[in-house]
């Protein structure tokens, strides 16, 4: 038996969360086409014949923007990376990027590091792959490159038997059909923000977190009861997820709701309202109050 920790690193928009829910099966980290979607560390834990891999959804890598929220998503994507047992870097089929580079570079020496060449499903000529797969093996120290297509399947079987290969000898660190060691809450409030990004689109602004306010379990076969908070930075924002007439919101709670009911397999209220916090993405009271504050200290993965 083999377990370990497997942190899933790349720059914004390369299809990590998208590998990450196709590895784990159930859709444990949400989906956009916005950048930098993801900003938590989500870990998804997936059985495979004599394995147990626990996969880290990371924030995706980026330096063009310096905010204090962006800071502190490059913080936290960085932090993951020492105290795993191996690193999945993912790249987007054969365009390689400078950030690409960077994030190799951040992972310690010490730290396998696995490359997959992703969305090959639109790449006509495979062959192009081949100077890409040298220039990285230049950067430094590369256990395995695997193209792939994380939209289509091609190649993760593959992607995953190298990952089994760096993972020590261990027993399961989490209990047999565990598929996440995090709350129902967070995934609710994860679930609302995915419809936020999806429904809304560019019309939303980046600047839009979601806080949960409670989560009353009931009993006896009620329906889970769940309160959260929209929080934006500006009313402008606040009238345009209300929508006219609360359409907008309706329309949000309600996508949330199916979501969260498929992944929980339970009947489930929920329980929404918009609030206006000004500039809360540049102020660390509030970040740290949403859980979006990285400082760099703090417990491993493995640990």
């Amino acid at each position: 038996m083999k377990a370990g920790f497997i942190a899933i690193a790349g720059r914004p928009n390369v299809g990590k969360s998208t590998l990450f829910n196709r590895i784990l099966g159930p859709q444990l980290s949400i989906v956009s086409r916005r950048r930098q979607t993801t900003r938590y560390c989500v870990r998804g834990i997936a059985e495979v014949p004599g394995a147990q891999m626990i996969f880290l959804d990371t924030p995706g890598w980026q330096t063009e923007h310096s905010g204090s929220l962006n800071a502190s998503l490059r913080r936290r994507a960085e932090r993951a990376l020492p105290g795993t047992d191996a690193c999945l870097l993912v790249i987007a089929g054969s365009r390689i990027a400078a950030a690409d580079r960077s994030v190799a570079l951040k992972v310690p020496r010490s730290v396998p590091l696995v490359i997959a060449f992703n969305k090959i499903d639109l790449i006509g000529d495979r062959s192009l792959l081949l100077p890409a797969i040298e220039q990285v093996c230049q950067w430094r120290p590369v256990a395995a490159c695997v193209p792939i297509s994380a939209k289509t399947g091609e190649g993760v079987p593959a992607l995953v038997a190298e990952l089994v290969r760096l993972l020590p000898v261990s027993g399961r660190l989490f209990p047999k059909g565990m598929i996440s060691d995090m709350d129902e809450g967070f995934f609710a409030t994860e679930f609302v923000r995915e419809q936020l990004f999806r429904l809304l689109g560019d019309e939303l602004p980046y600047s839009v977190a979601v806080e949960l306010r409670g989560i009353n379990s009931g009993g006896n076969g009620r329906a889970l009861r769940i309160s959260a908070d929209i929080v934006v930075d500006r009313p402008s924002c606040q009238a345009i997820v209300v929508g006219a007439g609360g359409t907008m919101i309706k329309r949000i709670g309600t996508a949330a709701r199916r979501r969260f009911e498929r992944f929980a397999g339970r009947r489930t209220h929920l329980d929404l309202r918009v609030v206006v916090r000004r500039g809360w993405h540049t102020r660390p009271g509030q970040l740290a109050r949403l859980n979006l504050l990285e400082t760099g200290g703090g417990r491993q993965p493995g640990q």
